[in-house]
């Protein structure tokens, strides 16, 4: 029986922190598990008489070496004779990004998480799908409509719809003598659209992580708490962490949120709330898997693998 092949899309290995990066703990699982690991960046792929392929190195992984990753085999390889192929390209979510997906589209093989619900369902604009369940949120470019939300709700979040990891996020207020300008910087004088939501005070306690594998939640989530100095809860802007079981209003969420998922084939979510309120739906390459793993002493990696039910093609 030939050995099963795991293709990932991804950034520069090089470029990876090796402690922390997810993508290189589902490889390290998908290692165990004896399959043979294929990476590609995007650079790497492309489409020839509407069929899929790419440039892809052979690798195997060892955290404890340096560099933690081995190049054992270079070719072409047609995306179809995948058994399942990662998609873990960090945002930017820009033309070149949906490029991507327009190649991952043409290929047999399962693409996780599904090209089309890549490019369909921006991470922050499909807040608009759950308005119970999110908090007041506006998407535009209108300085007026932003400076319109900022008297109505007192106090605002700004930020771009196509970055990650707390990039470019302002808090704004009405008495902010800089409002006027955060907002024409962010939208670019009206011509680049942003999105904007009532800040919720919650988010002194702690940003949220739940994740979310084939519509399942991980019953532990991260929860990322803002450093004194700053109002972002993402670690790799400096916030703390916990780990802690799910609340039952969360698993509520969970539930309703997880026939929309697997309609979309939406297998690996990051769920971000603050309170009870869902913040961010991010499916392109959700993090804090080794966080939760660690912080709850579970294997999320085998949990992952065994949901998206790969042990068993």
């Amino acid at each position: 029986m030939a050995q099963r092949q795991v293709g990932i899309v991804l950034d520069p290995l090089d470029s990876l922190v090796v402690a922390k990066d997810s993508t290189i703990a589902i490889i390290e699982e998908l290692q165990k598990r004896n399959f043979q690991i294929v990476v590609f960046e995007p650079k790497d792929l492309y489409a020839l008489s509407g069929k899929a392929f790419g440039h892809g190195k052979i690798i195997t992984v060892d955290v404890s070496a340096n560099p933690y990753y081995k190049i054992t085999g270079q070719n072409v390889f047609s995306l179809d004779d995948f058994d399942a192929i990662f998609m873990r390209k960090d945002p930017p979510y820009n033309e070149e990004y949906i490029h991507t997906t327009h190649i991952l589209d043409l290929t047999t093989a399962r693409v996780i998480n599904s090209p089309a619900a890549l490019r369909y369902f921006n991470e922050k604009a499909s807040l608009h799908l759950f308005p119970d369940i999110t908090p007041p949120t506006l998407m535009t470019k209108s300085i007026i409509e932003i400076k319109n939300f900022i008297k109505l709700h007192k106090k605002i979040v700004i930020k771009p719809l196509n970055l990650m990891g707390g990039r470019s996020v302002f808090v704004v207020d009405e008495k902010d003598s800089n409002a006027n300008v955060i907002v024409e910087t962010m939208t670019q004088m009206g011509q680049k659209t942003i999105l904007a939501q009532k800040y919720l005070s919650e988010i002194t306690k702690g940003d949220q992580r739940i994740l979310i594998f084939a519509g399942k939640p991980i019953e532990f989530q991260l929860v990322r708490k803002p450093s004194l100095d700053d109002h972002r809860g993402n670690l790799v802007a400096g916030a703390s962490y916990d780990v802690i079981p799910l609340r039952p209003s969360q698993i509520k969420i969970c539930e309703k949120l997880a026939p929309f998922f697997q309609k979309h084939t939406i297998d690996i979510v990051g769920l971000d709330m603050i309170g009870d309120y869902v913040t961010e739906i991010n499916i392109t390459s959700p993090t804090g898997f080794r966080e939760i793993g660690k912080g709850a002493s579970i294997d999320v990696l085998s949990i992952l693998i065994n949901n998206l039910n790969l042990s068993t093609m």
